[in-house]
C-alpha cells in the first residue's frame, strides 16, 4: 500500500474518532434522552510537552446523560505505552465515573496522538474515543525501556 494511501486512511480515521468523540451537545442538555447515553468531558487531552521518561496522566470524566443505566463493557488504549484505568463500569443515569490514562514516553519523542477506545451499552454511540496529544522532547540520557 502506497505511503499517500496509508495518510488517507489514517485522516480518515482521525476524523472519524474526532466526530464521534465530539462535545457535551450529543445527548442534548435540557433532558435525558431515552436509554443510556454516554458522554465524556474532555474527549480530548493534550498533555503539552514532557520529556522522554515521563508519564504523564489525564483524566476523562464520562457522564450517563441517559434515562437507562449505561454499562462500560471495557477501555482499550490504542498502544501498549497508553494505560487505562475505569473508576465505575455501570452508571445510573446521571452517574459520573473517571478514566485516568498514563502515556509512558520511554523510546518516544516528538508529537504523539494516541486514544483510548471506550465500549459502552449506548446504542446511538458504541465506541467512544478518547483522544491524547503531546509532544515528547528526547532525553538522550536515558537508558533504554526498563526491563530490557
Amino acid at each position: 500500500m502506497s505511503t499517500s494511501r496509508i495518510a488517507a486512511a489514517v485522516a480518515v480515521g482521525l476524523f472519524t474518532a474526532l466526530l464521534f468523540a465530539a462535545g457535551p451537545a450529543y445527548c442534548g442538555e435540557a433532558q435525558a434522552v431515552a436509554g443510556p447515553c454516554i458522554e465524556a468531558l474532555p474527549a480530548m487531552f493534550d498533555f503539552g510537552e514532557v520529556d522522554e521518561g515521563e508519564n504523564p496522566k489525564a483524566t476523562f470524566t464520562i457522564r450517563n446523560m441517559g434515562d437507562a443505566e449505561l454499562v462500560i463493557y471495557d477501555t482499550k488504549p490504542s498502544c501498549g505505552c497508553t494505560l487505562s484505568r475505569l473508576s465505575a463500569s455501570q452508571l445510573a443515569p446521571g452517574e459520573t465515573a473517571t478514566i485516568v490514562a498514563e502515556y509512558r514516553s520511554w523510546n518516544s519523542s516528538g508529537k504523539i496522538n494516541k486514544f483510548i477506545e471506550v465500549r459502552s451499552n449506548d446504542a446511538s454511540r458504541p465506541l467512544l474515543y478518547l483522544d491524547i496529544t503531546g509532544t515528547v522532547r528526547p532525553n538522550p540520557g536515558l537508558p533504554g525501556v526498563p526491563g530490557t
